[in-house]
């Protein structure tokens, strides 16, 4: 599974099922165009969940998408998400040191950011004897609670801005790297691009 997350889109009021319809629109064909087949999209407070048996990469080129992870998921409760992050303890036993970083988009759970991070982060130094470095952490745990607790220990980074196609067209006048670089950020605005060029006789 593959949650997505998005920034600037969050910001956009009352058109922002506009631009989330958008940017699923270019995720589903980000998919197509790398024949990866996935069972579904869901929206979940800010993030995008895509139900997949295999990994995209190219989603960070997706204009909108700040990044993703590929998640596991269970329940928002501390055993749960103990039996989840004790397959990693071999890998974190093996790094020079770790850290545990939970974030809480649901605000109605009784879990705390702090709480987790000290559970969790207490069950794996008894089980692995690694230290913990909180900013230059060798190997670290991500967990977002939202409905659900996802686990991940990679955050990919994409490229943001807004989805591309939102802002309608363009014309790019293509003559060197400055117009190559202003063109780029014309899509990170989310215009989609008509290149053209003058040949040279």
């Amino acid at each position: 599974m593959i949650l997505i997350r998005y920034s600037e889109i969050g910001l956009k009021g009352k058109n922002r099922k506009l631009f989330e319809n958008k940017l699923i629109s270019n995720i589903k064909d980000c998919f197509k165009k790398n024949l990866v087949h996935f069972d579904s999209i869901k929206r979940i407070s800010g993030r995008f969940l895509i139900i997949t048996d295999k990994e995209c990469e190219q989603l960070k080129n997706v204009f909108g998408i700040s990044s993703f992870s590929y998640v596991q998921i269970t329940d928002n409760d501390i055993e749960s998400i103990k039996n989840l992050v004790k397959p990693l303890l071999p890998k974190i036993k093996k790094s020079k040191s770790f850290a545990i970083n939970t974030q809480r988009g649901n605000k109605n759970l009784k879990l705390t950011s702090p709480q987790v991070n000290q559970e969790i982060g207490q069950y794996v130094v008894d089980n692995t004897k690694t230290k913990v470095d909180i900013k230059n952490a060798e190997f670290t745990v991500g967990i977002e609670l939202i409905d659900q607790a996802y686990i991940f220990t990679e955050k990919i980074r994409g490229y943001g801005g807004l989805p591309l196609g939102i802002e309608g067209k363009v014309y790019a006048l293509i003559e060197d790297t400055n117009s190559l670089l202003a063109a780029w950020l014309m899509m990170k605005r989310g215009c989609s691009l008509i290149p053209i060029a003058y040949e040279e006789n």
